[in-house]
């Protein structure tokens, strides 16, 4: 056997087995350690490239100054305290808004409105008037605006300007009257009339004679935080009134039902009696009568009626009286609502 340390053949010969792994494990860990090395380097190149794509997208990333950029706000939502308060509120990512906030698609639906108007499309300008009144919050100036855009849109289509899907023709039958027809369709004979701009004065009616109806589902809520006066047709807005709510006025928040209604009422109160056109008449032209609608008829009653002092409309009025109205206002709702119709009342 040739002794450990010497060649054999020109070749070093008697080394342990042991040596020779240690070798190919130092030769493997180097590699390991380039491998891990080359990892680190794309990790590093990555996160560099999210960054400044990031930064030269802008509004993605806090601003330097440690605020958070309009887009950011935007697109999820969040906002400083102040803007939490803004009018309209947070808006989903989808809805532009302008600089307070408001939502574009209100801004956008309230010019399409007001130019649909002008070109006499008033069921069209009344359709967009619902959405900015919807999209808008109140007290903001262009809700209002809104409201009266939806309150002339929706007075063109009673007097019988141009048409509405809510709207059909009728041909007389034997037997018919306004009042019958108006009953049949949960109208009235005065809103009849007036769609077909025929005379209050005027009853005559001839078989086969063909009249435009109004058929709406009828309901009003009563506002008394806001002093607003809520007609609508369904679920839909059809108008809005300012009213005026007596500080006696005490019938609780809930549903009645509209159970009749009086022309030129005379006023009784103290002994005295006041007769229509009085200024000190506080029941105006015209009052409708509210009962409780459930079957025990727990809450208080109440009246809306005119007024002959309009000032008065739009506050909390000291003295006596319940939900008072302009004297033109509540003329036009006696003659679009029918009675038997629910009435709410609510903050």
């Amino acid at each position: 056997m040739p002794k450990p340390g010497i060649t054999y053949k020109g070749k070093p010969i008697g080394a342990s087995k042991g040596a020779s792994k240690k070798k190919n494990d130092e030769n493997t860990g180097s590699r390991k350690w380039l491998w891990i090395f080359a990892v680190v380097l794309i990790l590093c190149a990555a996160g560099g490239g999210i960054f400044l794509f990031a930064r030269s997208h802008g509004g993605f990333l806090p601003a330097a100054t440690g605020g958070v950029s309009d887009t950011f706000r935007r697109l999820t939502g969040t906002g400083d305290v102040e803007d939490a308060f803004a009018p309209g509120g947070t808006l989903p990512s989808s809805i532009p808004a302008d600089q307070d906030g408001r939502s574009g698609i209100a801004i956008k639906a309230l010019a399409d409105g007001e130019r649909l108007f002008s070109m006499k499309r008033y069921a069209a300008a009344r359709d967009k008037a619902r959405i900015a009144i919807g999209k808008f919050k109140y007290p903001d100036p262009d809700w209002q605006r809104s409201i009266d855009l939806l309150n002339k849109a929706s007075t063109e289509i009673l007097d019988g300007n141009g048409s509405a899907p809510e709207t059909f023709l009728y041909s007389v039958r034997e037997g018919d009257t306004f009042t019958k027809i108006g009953a049949k369709f949960g109208t009235t004979a005065e809103a009849i009339q007036r769609i077909n701009k025929i005379s209050p004065a005027r009853t005559d009616l001839k078989i086969g004679q063909e009249l435009t109806v109004y058929s709406g589902k009828w309901r009003i809520k009563v506002s008394n935080a806001r002093k607003k006066l809520y007609l609508y047709d369904g679920m839909n807005l059809f108008k809005v009134y300012p009213v005026g709510v007596a500080m006696e006025f005490n019938s609780p928040q809930g549903i009645y039902r509209l159970d009749s209604r009086m022309k030129n009422p005379i006023w009784k109160y103290r002994g005295n009696t006041y007769r229509p056109g009085d200024p000190l008449n506080i029941l105006g032209t015209h009052y409708l009568s509210c009962v409780d609608a459930a079957e025990y008829k727990v809450k208080q009653p109440f009246l809306i009626h005119g007024t002959n002092r309009a000032e008065n409309v739009g506050r909390t009025i000291a003295g006596p009286g319940f939900v008072s109205m302009k004297n033109e206002d509540v003329n036009e709702l006696c003659s679009i609502v029918p009675d038997g119709i629910e009435v709410e009342v609510i903050r």
